[in-house]
């Protein structure tokens, strides 16, 4: 659920209660079951891009209501169960409804113009213009989840492409295809691939961010340990301590190693308390004599606000 939370900086709904109303509606709907603990204060902050007190704030204002409970040294825990919970959302959505109601009687729009515009707006939200799309992605392990996702998200079949695979399949993809979605980390790379096609199939990205799992797994991380972390690329080794010292602060040791290199993996298996991997680094490590449980798998997902911006992208140039 939390994977899935929107923050939109440019509305004027503050942060701290775009995170509680998301809650909220999680635990009053049952995603989120009495007794379910949620992400430490720190955790859900880096996840989310947000400072550590908004995060105190909505899990303040959370408590206040009755919906969690602060145990000391323990975290934060749902105590409200689900009942009648569809009633309680379908109650506020109409207190919601009534209030915009109210305040759009002194706009001057009739009835049939306001019940219009609410129409194109979830249209805007849900119907999305059919495209024959097409993702990009370097390794398989990250394509097959980032399209089933943008599947369910866009709702439209979206072909999965590998990087490496692109150049040659130009002349099919060019025919057939009229977008095409790529991460930022591969905009550069795909818009320049792509722009000697001589049908050139629209470009948009989305933004990919640690997968939460990642995250919680790192909270409990011991103060002065060393953590080992394997990767194909620097630049991703960089970003991948930079998230870890946004959770744990700068109280940890980092020994970083390519999966070409036994001799450092050993050493590493050796000396790190836990060894953070990305997904096509892990058999290297394993294989070099890690036991499973000493490794943390580095996944990202699609950002929820990316999604959302894409949405938005492709209704008004569809």
């Amino acid at each position: 659920m939390y994977e899935n939370i929107e923050i939109n900086r440019r509305d004027t709904i503050p942060l701290y209660q775009q995170v509680k109303e998301q809650i909220k509606y999680s635990i009053l709907l049952g995603q989120l079951k009495s007794g379910e603990k949620l992400p430490p204060i720190r955790v859900l902050a880096s996840h989310l891009h947000l400072n550590p007190n908004t995060i105190s704030h909505a899990y303040d204002e959370l408590e206040r209501e009755g919906l969690i409970m602060s145990r000391q040294g323990s975290g934060a825990f749902v105590t409200r169960h689900a009942r009648e919970s569809r009633t309680v959302v379908q109650s506020e959505v109409m207190t919601i409804l009534d209030r915009a109601i109210h305040d759009l009687n002194f706009c001057g729009f009739s009835p049939e113009e306001l019940t219009r515009m609410f129409e194109e707006r979830l249209k805007m939200s849900w119907a999305l213009p059919k495209e024959r799309m097409a993702f990009v992605e370097c390794h398989d392990e990250s394509l097959r989840p980032y399209v089933a996702r943008l599947e369910q998200e866009l709702n439209q079949p979206i072909r999965p492409v590998l990087l490496r695979d692109l150049t040659k399949s130009a002349q099919t993809l060019g025919e057939e295809t009229h977008v095409i979605i790529t991460t930022f980390f591969h905009l550069a790379e795909v818009s320049d691939l792509v722009s000697s096609w001589p049908q050139s199939p629209q470009i948009l990205a989305v933004a990919v961010m640690p997968h939460l799992r990642t995250l919680m797994s790192l909270s409990h991380f011991p103060s002065g340990s060393c953590l080992g972390v394997v990767c194909y690329v620097h630049e991703t080794a960089q970003r991948m301590q930079q998230m870890v010292a946004e959770v744990l602060g700068d109280h940890i040791s980092y020994l970083t190693s390519t999966p070409d290199d036994p001799a450092k993996i050993q050493q590493i298996v050796h000396d790190a308390h836990k060894i953070l991997v990305t997904p096509d680094c892990r058999d290297a490590v394993l294989a070099q004599g890690a036991p499973a449980d000493q490794l943390l798998e580095f996944a990202n997902e699609l950002d929820p606000a990316s999604i959302q911006s894409l949405r938005q992208m492709l209704y008004l140039t569809g």
